[in-house]
């Protein structure tokens, strides 16, 4: 009787929370960021669930996530945080799991949903090992999920937060080792124009094939000092990248692109009203024949799956945005170049390398050093994305930065070399 009761009492809890969760409270402990409303009903008693945006912890919130995109990791962030005595979630110290967290648990800072407006239930169920004792979480499929919208809870905006997760992406198959922070602005990316393998550090500051080092099967054995090779792919991208001609055949590219999917665009629109206005007569008929007196279950299912067609295609409809259809700066190549210089600049301050070279790295595809006439000489080949490159324009409050963000997720151009 004891078990029996307890498992009705935990149904009905489970209950009580799924209820809780679509009036769009947390029926659960307080999430960092976040803090209790203290709010009474009718009856006097105190509404549970209800929470609202702590100002001070929101700060630390968006700090984690802005120092992440910017190249710094879980730990370092961790550590600087521990440095400056900021409570932890738990009130103690801080730590790299806190803020990774699970990736299939979806918990941690960087994997709360909570932050960008998304109330998130029944994700895992928890069941008592018999042996231990102890509770232990095993994750649901994600079908059985009960998710529900808060806006008003929402700490983090799409564009920061699906930075976060596209790192998270490209880092999960990866081996921890192979997550660290490259020692050298261009490590990993630079290539022997021979063999086509790594280069790497062979000296004090100074760069060459491994494959010749190692195993002695390439004939390239000319080196680059890393100084060097970085102020010749900077001073290549300022020089190539703002061509007028280059950037003529990019603009050309773009906007007959985009000319061919606002004709997509407008064919699916047409096709989509097409369908609401069918959908509309029929629901309509319907109504009106089980006005008449005949309706029976078959005609009532068909109606509410026609509704809900509808009102799909009607979201559809209304989710279509237009505001990123606009022209190219005119002064792309200055702002370009000025970027260029900024971001050089970047590099050779102390405070601000890290994030500098994430970015430039993130810009080019591979550099590839091929061997030229003459001791010592080698041609670099740079291979990068020139929608990525001339996303770098990207202006808070311009317009041309919804351009170039709808340009670099949805067309994608081919990578363009430049021999520096």
């Amino acid at each position: 009787m004891n078990a029996l009761y307890l498992k009705d009492l935990a149904d009905k809890t489970r209950r009580g929370q799924r209820g809780c969760v679509e009036e769009g409270k947390i029926p659960g402990g307080i999430t960092y960021g976040y803090k209790k409303v203290v709010e009474l009903d009718e009856k006097g008693e105190p509404v549970r669930g209800k929470r609202s945006i702590d100002p001070d912890q929101q700060k630390i919130v968006e700090r984690i996530f802005t120092e992440y995109t910017d190249g710094s990791s879980a730990k370092t962030i961790a550590k600087n945080l521990n440095a400056e005595s900021i409570p932890s979630p738990r009130g103690g110290q801080w730590n790299a799991s806190t803020i990774n967290g699970s990736r299939q648990r979806r918990n941690g800072i960087l994997h709360n949903e909570l932050y960008i407006g998304f109330i998130a239930y029944n994700r895992q169920t928890f069941k008592k090992d018999p042996d231990t004792g102890k509770r232990k979480g095993f994750p649901n499929p994600e079908s059985e999920w009960i998710v529900k919208e808060a806006p008003d809870l929402r700490i983090i905006s799409d564009v920061l937060w699906n930075q976060v997760q596209a790192i998270k992406a490209k880092n999960v198959n990866l081996q921890v080792s192979k997550r660290r922070r490259p020692a050298r602005l261009l490590s990993g990316i630079t290539f022997c124009g021979e063999c086509h393998g790594g280069f790497t550090v062979v000296g004090k500051n100074r760069m060459g094939c491994s494959a010749h080092r190692e195993k002695g099967t390439c004939s390239n054995n000319k080196t680059i000092s890393t100084d060097k090779l970085e102020r010749r792919v900077l001073e290549g991208l300022k020089k190539h990248l703002s061509h007028a001609d280059m950037l003529a055949e990019y603009i050309k590219t773009y906007h007959a692109t985009l000319k061919r999917l606002q004709s997509e665009r407008q064919t699916h629109q047409s096709a989509t009203k097409r369908e609401i206005g069918e959908l509309t007569n029929k629901i309509a008929h319907i109504v009106d024949a089980i006005a008449d007196g005949y309706a029976t279950k078959e005609m009532k299912d068909k109606m509410m799956a026609m509704s809900r067609r509808k009102e799909q295609l009607e979201r559809e409809l209304g989710t279509t945005d237009d505001t990123n259809v606009v022209e190219m700066h005119p002064n792309l190549p200055e702002q370009y170049q000025r970027r260029i210089q900024a971001l050089q600049d970047a590099l050779n301050r102390e405070e601000s390398r890290r994030k500098a070279a994430t970015i430039l790295r993130s810009l080019i595809d591979k550099i590839v050093l091929i061997p030229g006439e003459g001791r010592g000489k080698l041609d670099i080949e740079l291979h990068g994305d020139i929608a990525a490159l001339l996303h770098l324009l990207q202006q808070k409050g311009d317009t041309s930065s919804h351009v170039m963000k709808w340009l670099v997720a949805g067309v994608g151009f081919e990578p363009t070399t430049f021999r520096l």
